[in-house]
């Protein structure tokens, strides 16, 4: 019968063996530990080489799927191909008159708000009524010239009527006056005296004339006659001293003629001189009236260009603060924008600094965050560059972005801009990989 081994053990009379002795390396190892690492199971290798060969791929493909650009950050301005008009207050004061609406569809020149002033709008359809009478009245001077209303308050405009109105009243004074009529008619009957005068004693030296011939051929048959001894010396010289009257008395109606002739050339001589001086003071007067029509002409320019805002084309009209009337307004404060009547679409203006626009290209992309859509919540817009150029300020550049989608933002959401509107851009100049820009740094870094 064989014994079991608890009865066997408790009858074995054998002592116990000792423990075995555990000994250690330099590197305070076990044996048993260092037979371990000298020898690793081949499973736990193979795991691990195919962990860290797949971590590797993965990070590999990851730098290779991953894009990290560079980009240049700027400004940009949205708006119109055709960029909105803005219209500016000129002078302080109030709205006295607000004559439009907000989108409202305007012609080129109609009046959209008067600024407070002296002239006031209601007197200047009068003011031009009456330059225009003026201008037909220097046309033709028989022609009335209506003046305004005495209670007419014309302000800045007021002093240059008041002249206009002087010239022409002195005007009209100087052509019902009788003083140059009365000179003018005298002169013109002593002219007319003079010259029947003159034709009188024309008439007379022909007689005198025809005697001085008769007196001349009696002469010359006595003085033939003397120097045949037919007539005594003394009767020869009476009859000498006759003839040489005559000849006295032809010449004294030559000179008495030359005389007169003389008188009536002055007489001319002072009509044309007071005609003259007729013209000039009427031209004078004339001129005046003209050049005050051209003062108020020229005060009526600046009155409009700085109390009234007018449309500086066809176009639709957006107020660009609250505007109510009698409203106090300074000057500069940008009051209207005037969209152009054909709708413009919208294009992007960025402005960027020098450093790093040599990478800048035309039709790479830019990505548009608008400041009154939040990009969180609206999303973004993209376009692409279109043209390059520098700008008045040193150092800067504008790039000229094209909206392929519009106004539509990477979240399908159209955004409604009135006019324009201003944000932040980020030029993409190299939309590089991961594992690209890596070796870029690492090649860098090697050079």
């Amino acid at each position: 019968m064989i014994p079991s081994p608890r009865t066997a053990a408790k009858t074995s009379t054998r002592p116990p063996e000792p423990p075995a002795r555990v000994t250690y390396d330099a590197a305070g190892r076990s044996d048993a530990l260092s037979e371990v690492l000298a020898h690793p199971p081949s499973s736990i290798v193979r795991w691990g080489t195919s962990v860290f060969l797949g971590a590797l791929i993965l990070l590999l493909a990851g730098a290779w799927l991953i894009h990290y650009p560079d980009v240049i950050q700027g400004t940009v301005l949205i708006t119109t191909e055709r960029p909105p008009l803005k219209l500016l207050a000129k002078a302080n004061g109030r709205l006295t008159a607000l004559l439009v609406h907000d989108n409202a569809m305007v012609k080129r020149g109609a009046l959209l708000a008067e600024i407070e002033n002296t002239t006031r709008l209601e007197n200047v359809p009068a003011l031009r009524r009456f330059i225009t009478d003026a201008r037909q009245f220097l046309n033709d001077p028989t022609l009335p010239l209506p003046l305004l209303a005495d209670h007419t308050t014309l302000g800045d405009v007021q002093e240059d009527y008041n002249q206009l109105v002087k010239s022409y009243r002195d005007y009209k004074r100087l052509l019902t006056d009788a003083y140059y009529g009365q000179q003018a008619r005298t002169l013109r009957q002593q002219i007319g005296d003079y010259q029947q005068l003159i034709d009188l004693n024309e008439r007379q030296l022909a007689l005198i004339e025809q005697e001085y011939t008769n007196a001349d051929q009696t002469y010359q048959i006595n003085a033939s006659l003397y120097r045949q001894k037919l007539y005594a010396r003394l009767e020869f010289l009476a009859m000498e001293n006759s003839y040489l009257q005559k000849k006295k008395e032809r010449e004294s109606f030559r000179k008495i003629i030359v005389e007169n002739r003389l008188t009536l050339t002055d007489k001319h001589q002072q009509l044309s001189e007071l005609t003259h001086q007729f013209l000039q003071q009427t031209r004078a007067h004339r001129d005046k009236i003209d050049q005050h029509i051209r003062s108020i002409e020229n005060a009526l320019q600046i009155w409009q260009h700085t109390y009234l805002l007018t449309a500086p084309a066809d176009g639709r009209v957006l107020f660009l603060k609250q505007l109510n009337q009698d409203q106090p307004v300074r000057t500069a404060d940008t009051l209207f924008a005037l969209l152009p009547a054909i709708q413009q679409p919208f294009v992007g203006f960025v402005t960027v600094a020098a450093p790093g626009t040599g990478k800048v290209e035309v039709g790479q992309l830019v990505i548009l965050k608008l400041n009154d859509f939040p990009a969180r919540e609206y999303g973004v817009l993209r376009g692409r560059v279109t043209a390059i150029s520098p700008t008045t300020t040193p150092g800067r550049y504008r790039l000229s972005v094209s909206l392929p989608n519009g106004l539509l933002s990477s979240y399908g959401q159209q955004l409604k801009v009135n006019s324009e509107a201003s944000g932040s851009a980020e030029v993409v100049t190299n939309d590089l990989r991961l594992l690209e820009r890596a070796y870029q740094r690492l090649r860098g870094g090697i050079e």
